[in-house]
């Protein structure tokens, strides 16, 4: 179906269409424009827009090229497409979860199949379509050969064995093909087998690499497949149109105003783009050599599945929408971040000649499809806010996601890995996939798999026969034991809720989430599960799931010390009012009731009820008996764990008081005097490297800001990069970032920066973004921020130690944070700017504006502002405060409960 067909289908159902500039306006009576045509309008806007303007709608007048077959260049080496690259590299080894071809497996059980006229059928094929004939070369150039040898049906006829010996011999082909990677540089790419298993039953197993083919062209290929083995006489319509020759006329698209402002969107978005989700793992996927995918199939019966789109339609949303929406609503609830990105498989065949949706090939694209969650809105809510950023993203699709993320891993840095291995294939989203002619071939389906490189789970849906079908591909090793059955089973749950229950559209997150606890955890309450833990911190805190019993018991105690009648257990406790003196409480009560107490980090890092679960977990993980790699750690943790904590805020000041950190006195050791000039000297430099919680509200001068950052700058010394502090091995991993408050730096506009020491400049990553307060704690650091001017990041990019110094790198990384620190403090004053060092906050949560990879994080901050001339340490003062004769006002512990 072209775009003009279209234009007249809906001309036909009275439809009115016009273009407003860069918008697509449109009247039409009530009821017919339903949400698959708003769907279909939406994909299509741009190609509508360039003929609406052009004044003609019909094909041949588009502005969009109409391709002229060029046979005589027909079998010369073109380029590959975006999807094609990525799926070419991803076959390689060197890449995370590579060794993976793009790839699909099935089987089949045809009757009693001719298999000489299937093989006659399948061959008219091979002649018929040029990427059935295609290969990609050693230099990355796919190529359709004029010629190849008759195809050969490998048939195998097990018959005269016995029933086990001919159940393993179909399980030695699914483990043979089912995760087969064909050389892409031979033909064929593709590996048809036969097996005869009795008179009248005959399994076929088809190995395809989906280099060559998308879903379409493999309808298209069952299709005529079909025909021509049930008629063997007919003869199909000649092809014209070449794949090669739709790859060259859409190449040409990139030289139109419409790709322009597709890529403007795009790369203005990059900055806010966040990951994808943070799903707990048991393994790193570059440690997987060979990853093999296990499927997951789930139905929704035509009338539930009428019902549901029903609900869907009353609520304005398509039925793609709607499932990417309760796919993400899973996703949320297991992942460690409610913001995150997945990748959308779009089917997208552009109307440059008539025969475009009657050839073989890859016209696969993606898109990349940003989730926001962390609002506690309803599903409905939610789910219209993921389609109104669909379509969005769909005005744009002109720009694929692999060349968005390409572009991410470019800004990243080098070393950098863009992936969103997470992804939703839905043939929902075209309808010509999905209300044309159904496959006729009438075998039954015994088995399918599929696998893409580079992905951890790939939902796929579809609609057969009225029937929702819908997939799950997953790389089961990735994932702690049994989780992924309990996301799949929460996810046809959930399906289930929305079709039947018009109040499921109404409920908050927490509601869903709560569903997880009370359908799915019970048969992990009572048992410890290993499989459930992850083996790193960062994984912990998503892969811990805590029981019911005791999210409801700290839910309990929770809501007695803040005096509510409940609870929500993923709440904000600081939003619910919880000041010092009640975490105090909550922490002291926990120690007291569940011999647990939650350090500060604890709290902070996720101030909820299931925070501090997963924290109560976390411990008793880290309590069992330690690896070999982890006991360092955990003796570290034993020695800090005996030594009491002190929470009474007097207490507290009486222990800073005695000066712990002094050895005491060893009165029977020799003691050498040294000149008091020394301790002058330590006085006059404690009044520069001061720690100021207060400053000015003018605009710090640009010349004083770039003097400041001026110390951080490389220097070169005998033809080597040198700096003004120390770096193990002198890789400098630490990279320093900034957020500058708006109109607080005179000549920058408020947002994060990054400051590139070579070149001494700071590269804009996120503009006009201000950082909300709460990141900070509320109680000492906030209202530092509050008149702060800026902030500074030092964050480590461990990729750039870890190859040399492994488990050793982060404490580097941490001393280089340190000698930074110091050196910015020392060299602050002379600029008439104040630092003040900040020991924690939750930068979970701005992470994603600074457009990292994971190998990044964060090791330590400050936060900046003007000072008054006057405002620096007396001599007098300082002597007193180093004497202990009084405390200075601004000497305050960063974080004091």
């Amino acid at each position: 179906m072209t775009v003009a067909t279209f234009l007249d289908d809906l001309r036909h159902k009275g439809v009115q269409l016009w273009a407003d500039g860069d918008r697509l306006r449109y009247r039409a009576p009530q009821g017919v424009l339903t949400a698959e045509l708003l769907t279909a309008l939406a994909e299509h806007k741009a190609a509508i827009l360039t003929l609406l303007r052009d004044g003609n709608d019909a094909p041949q007048h588009g502005a969009l090229p109409q391709i002229e077959p060029d046979p005589g260049t027909r079998y010369e080496p073109f380029p590959l497409t975006d999807i094609q690259q990525a799926y070419w590299i991803g076959r390689m080894g060197s890449l995370e979860l590579g060794n993976v071809a793009t790839h699909v497996y099935l089987e089949l059980d045809g009757g009693a199949l001719d298999l000489d006229r299937f093989r006659d059928a399948w061959q008219r094929l091979i002649d018929r379509h040029d990427m059935l004939r295609a290969i990609v070369r050693e230099d990355g150039l796919q190529q359709i050969l004029p010629h190849v040898p008759p195809y050969a049906l490998h048939v195998a006829d097990v018959r005269p064995l016995p029933s086990d010996a001919r159940a393993a011999h179909l399980e030695a082909i699914r483990q043979e093909l089912s995760h087969q990677v064909l050389p892409a540089d031979t033909w064929p790419l593709f590996d048809l087998r036969a097996t005869i298993l009795d008179d009248e039953q005959v399994r076929l197993h088809i190995s395809l690499d989906m280099l060559i083919l998308d879903a379409w062209s493999l309808r298209l290929l069952v299709r005529e497949l079909a025909a021509l083995y049930h008629q063997p006489e007919r003869q199909l319509p000649p092809l014209a149109l070449s794949f090669r020759d739709y790859v060259l006329a859409e190449r040409t698209l990139r030289d139109t105003s419409a790709y322009r402002r597709a890529q403007d969107y795009w790369w203005e978005r990059l900055p806010t783009l966040p990951p994808a989700p943070e799903l707990p793992l048991v393994r790193q996927p570059e440690s997987l050599r060979h990853p093999r995918f296990v499927r997951r199939s789930g139905r929704l019966e035509r009338d539930t599945w009428q019902r549901l789109k029903q609900q869907a339609t009353q609520h304005g949303l398509t039925p793609s929408a709607l499932l990417a929406a309760a796919f993400a609503e899973i996703l949320t609830t297991w992942s460690t971040s409610s913001r995150f990105t997945i990748n959308l498989t779009l089917f997208n065949r552009l109307p440059l000649h008539p025969q475009v949706h009657d050839i073989v090939g890859d016209f696969t694209a993606t898109t990349l499809l940003m989730v926001d969650n962390a609002a506690g809105d309803t599903f409905a809510a939610r789910a219209e806010r993921v389609q109104t950023q669909l379509w969005s993203d769909l005005e744009h699709s002109q720009i694929s996601g692999v060349r968005v993320l390409r572009e991410l891993a470019r800004i990243q840095g080098e070393g950098a890995r863009a992936v969103m291995p997470v992804v939703f294939t839905s043939t929902l989203i075209n309808q010509r996939v999905s209300q044309e002619d159904q496959p006729t071939l009438g075998w039954q389906l015994v088995h399918s798999i599929s696998q893409t490189p580079q992905v951890w789970l790939d939902h796929q849906v579809s609609e057969q026969a009225g029937a929702l079908v819908f997939n799950w591909d997953a790389v089961d090793d990735l994932f702690p034991g049994g989780m992924l059955d309990d996301m799949f089973g929460a996810y046809c749950q959930l399906l289930q809720r929305l079709a039947e229950s018009k109040a499921s559209w109404q409920s908050p997150l927490s509601q869903v989430d709560l569903a997880r606890y009370d359908g799915i955890i019970q048969r992990h309450e009572h048992a410890d599960s290993p499989a459930l833990r992850a083996p790193d911190d960062e994984a912990l805190r998503g892969a811990d799931t805590p029981s019911r019993a005791l999210v409801r018991e700290i839910s309990g105690l929770v809501a007695d010390i803040l005096d509510l009648s409940d609870v929500d257990p993923r709440a904000n406790l600081l939003d619910l009012g919880a000041n010092s003196v009640e975490i105090i409480r909550i922490a002291n009560r926990m120690e007291r009731e569940l011999g647990f107490r939650p350090k500060l980090e604890d709290f902070y890092r996720s101030p909820t009820v299931v925070g501090l679960a997963r924290a109560y977990e976390h411990q008793r993980h880290r309590s069992q008996p330690p690896s070999a790699s982890a006991r360092t750690e955990s003796e570290l943790d034993r020695r800090i764990g005996a030594i009491p904590l002190l929470v009474d805020p007097v207490d507290r000041e009486v222990f800073k008081q005695r000066q712990p950190g002094l050895r005491p006195d060893d009165q029977d050791k020799p003691r050498i005097p040294l000149d008091r000039g020394d301790v002058e000297a330590a006085l006059s430099a404690y009044t520069q490297r001061h720690s100021h919680r207060h400053f000015v509200q003018q605009p710090i001068p640009w010349e004083a800001f770039r003097t400041l950052l001026g110390c951080l700058r490389q220097v070169t010394l005998d033809e080597h990069p040198k700096y003004l502090y120390p770096s193990a091995g002198g890789l400098y991993p630490i990279q320093t970032y900034l957020h500058v408050r708006p109109q607080r730096v005179e000549g920058l506009t408020g947002g994060i920066y990054y400051y590139h020491p070579v070149g001494h400049w700071l590269t804009l990553l996120t503009p006009d973004v201000d950082l909300d307060r709460t990141i900070h704690d509320p109680f000492v650091n906030g209202p530092v921020f509050d008149e702060a001017a800026f902030s500074i990041f030092l964050i480590a990019q461990l990729s750039a130690i870890a190859p040399m110094y492994g488990n050793q790198s982060w404490h580097y990384a941490t001393l280089e944070a340190g000698y930074i620190g110091q050196l910015l403090m020392m060299s602050a004053p002379h600029s008439r700017i104040g630092l003040c060092p900040i020991g924690s906050l939750d930068f979970d949560r701005i992470r994603h504006l600074f457009a990292l990879d994971q190998t990044h994080v964060l090791v330590h901050s400050l936060l900046g502002g003007g000072i008054d001339p006057d405002c620096g340490v007396s001599r007098s003062s300082a002597q007193e405060v180093a004497y202990g004769m009084a405390p200075a006002a601004d000497d305050r512990e960063e974080i004091e409960l």
